[in-house]
């Protein structure tokens, strides 16, 4: 019973995701078409506002147009990801707090040692500690890393 609401509760999960990850897809598709002038990346006229003059730097130069517009929509792409992945880190530390919330609930209403094993036993209506096993999973996965 647990593990059937386990793997719904997984499939939901997935399915938001997925949900997710269209619904930007589809907003990139329904966005203008991007120009160089349109992008985040600086342009020269900033870059000259914000550096003194005699300290400019050039990283790369363009031979065609066509190459200013494809590192325009590789940046673009690049701030997607960005977007993507801060709404991603959002929803994993608000399901983490949940996680952490319904873990307190059950350690304090149940008195579980949630690094132990449970099995609920209906007929008998009572709850039965087991000792974990050796190669048990980690009892709840931790933040992704950089965050």
């Amino acid at each position: 019973m647990i593990l059937k609401r386990l793997s719904i509760s997984s499939a939901v999960v997935a399915v938001l995701l997925i949900c997710a990850a269209w619904s930007w897809s589809k907003k990139d598709e329904k966005a203008p078409k991007v120009t160089a002038a349109a992008t985040a990346v600086p342009t020269a006229s900033a870059a000259e506002a914000s550096q003194p003059k005699g300290e400019e730097t050039i990283v790369h130069t363009f031979a065609t147009d066509d190459e200013v517009k494809a590192f325009a929509n590789q940046w673009q792409q690049r701030q997607g990801i960005i977007t993507r992945m801060a709404v991603l880190r959002a929803y994993w530390a608000e399901e983490q707090t949940r996680l952490n919330e319904m873990d307190a609930q059950l350690t304090s209403a149940y008195k579980l040692d949630l690094k132990k094993r449970h099995v609920l036993s209906p007929e008998r209506k009572v709850l039965i500690e087991l000792e974990p096993l050796a190669d048990a999973p980690p009892e709840a996965p931790q933040a992704p890393r950089g965050s």
